[in-house]
């Protein structure tokens, strides 16, 4: 038996076989086929992420320059890097929000180690980043830091940070701390 009619009597077996439960020729020769539908369901809750290139500020000391007003002293630690990752509800926006945990910055100074403090106010930073608002006098109540509108996103601004002495002040290592508040609705 050749190769083509050993061909042509499978084929003839699987058609008459095909008859003989029912199915006809073409869907034997295709195969079956059966679907099933799977449902997807992807959950995105709202979502507020923020990083800061620094935890510190520190403002060293600097020569007087002899003028009413000392020159401002920037931050030792440069630029801070503000990096807000906001995940919204439709129709919402999300705020950056900083402040001071009080009015003034707290130290002691001479040998009694007297209480001193000068106002929080003194400490100020600057900002060209877009969505981003610049900070003219640090205080106690929230500052929004955020400008337009945030929606979903990710917002990134640097500031440069600035104290400035005033002759005033008493000498001491004047400590405080800012809280940072991203909100996303």
């Amino acid at each position: 038996m050749n190769t083509v009619s050993f061909r042509s009597m499978v084929m003839a077996s699987a058609t008459a076989l095909a008859l003989s439960l029912g199915v006809n020729a073409a869907q034997a020769a295709t195969g079956a086929t059966a679907t099933q539908t799977v449902n997807v369901t992807a959950t995105v809750s709202s979502a507020a992420v923020l990083s800061l290139s620094a935890a510190t500020l520190t403002f060293n000391d600097a020569t007087p320059n002899g003028a009413a007003t000392p020159a401002t002293v920037a931050a030792a630690e440069g630029n801070i890097t503000v990096t807000a990752y906001v995940r919204t509800t439709s129709g919402s926006a999300g705020s950056l929000q900083v402040k001071a945990s009080a009015a003034t910055l707290g130290g002691t100074s001479g040998a009694g180690n007297t209480a001193v403090t000068i106002p929080v106010s003194r400490v100020a930073a600057n900002t060209t980043s877009t969505n981003f608002a610049p900070i003219t006098a640090m205080s106690a109540t929230n500052q929004n830091l955020s400008s337009g509108t945030w929606v979903s996103g990710i917002y990134t601004g640097t500031y440069g940070w600035t104290f400035q002495p005033s002759w005033s002040d008493m000498t001491a290592a004047y400590t405080g701390s800012f809280v940072y508040t991203l909100t996303a609705p």
